[in-house]
């Protein structure tokens, strides 16, 4: 925790960073957990609130599809407002045909259209 919030190993002050980003199959078939770790660097630090939106490429009998992952508790994306770090631990289940290719998060700052940050990855095998 210490490194998180002193430096961020060299992220400037106040840089939102992705520590940790994976994606795994459960022991559910048709289950994939995905976990991520966002963290701020530097010492006077103010809140970061936004938004974090997923998407899913997947393939289904030989088709690709994109598909938006949705927090329960809001209308699209997921919210945060954090300090220093923040966690999230969710999963979401595919039909038995469907292959997950990737998952990517795109990290929005309140009223901005852009991301802030953008990163794609692959399920562990």
């Amino acid at each position: 925790f210490q490194g998180l919030i002193s430096g961020n190993g060299g992220a400037a002050e106040g840089e939102l960073v992705i520590h940790r980003f994976s994606l795994e199959p459960s022991q559910i078939p048709g289950e994939y957990l995905y976990t991520l770790l966002l963290a701020q660097g530097g010492k006077r630090l103010k809140n970061f609130v936004g938004n974090l939106e997923f998407a899913v490429e997947l393939t289904q009998n030989g088709e690709k599809k994109l598909i938006s992952l949705v927090d329960e508790n809001a209308s699209k994306g997921f919210p945060v407002d954090f300090r220093y770090y923040h966690r999230l631990e969710k999963s979401f289940q595919i039909p038995a045909d469907t292959v997950v290719e990737s998952l990517q998060v795109r990290i929005f700052a309140n009223g901005e259209s852009s991301p802030v940050l953008t990163k794609t990855i692959q399920p562990s095998p």
